[in-house]
């Protein structure tokens, strides 16, 4: 019996950053490094406008001196501004995506291979396991949050994610693809 796919959402997550419109005759990718206004401009095109916006802030959580986070619903996108202090160049760009909250059948933000929240560790075992490696994310405790990091084509370009345990049955708890900010394990906030 063939198994049905979801429908893909208005926005597909993938590793080198957002597809829009995820169909060989529409694409469009905001990849990682594209200027921040175009990347907000078009989401808000596409999704409507953001639920917060951080404005260029110092976060400790992140890589860089400045970021700015913006929240569209269950998806994050972050920019980093790698500006030099004492310069009055600004060098933003789009480094980063994460997504938790609701299941993507609900939200429909899924990878093109249909890897979203709600996710059980058998869909990420069925659908990459020549790309997956999985691990407990606390392996000196009892605690049975799983990590898992995806190569889709073996080029370094990771999805990263959590599940609440290692199991067949484990859920996808986060996702995230491209650096910037620490993201943060289950119980932890982002």
């Amino acid at each position: 019996m063939a198994t049905t796919l979801p429908p893909l959402g208005s926005v597909t997550l993938a590793e080198n950053g957002l597809l829009l419109w995820a169909t060989p005759q529409t694409q469009m990718l905001l990849g990682f490094g594209s200027h921040p206004n175009t990347v907000v401009d078009t989401l808000v095109d596409v999704l409507g406008g953001p639920i917060s916006d951080t404005g260029w802030v110092v976060d400790e959580a992140c890589d860089l001196q400045t970021v700015r986070r913006v929240r569209f619903g269950d998806l994050e996108v972050v920019f980093t501004d790698d500006g030099l202090a004492d310069s009055t160049e600004v060098v933003a760009r789009f480094t980063q995506w994460f997504v938790s909250g609701a299941d993507a059948s609900e939200s429909t933000l899924w990878t093109l291979n249909r890897i979203g929240i709600g996710s059980t560790v058998m869909d990420l075992m069925d659908t990459h396991s020549d790309e997956i490696t999985i691990e407990r994310a606390y392996p000196d405790s009892n605690d049975p949050a799983g990590y898992f990091r995806i190569d889709p084509f073996q080029l370094g370009d990771l999805i990263e994610g959590v599940t609440g345990n290692t199991t067949s049955v484990g859920r996808v708890l986060q996702l995230w693809a491209g650096a910037g900010c620490l993201r943060a394990f289950v119980g932890q906030t982002s």
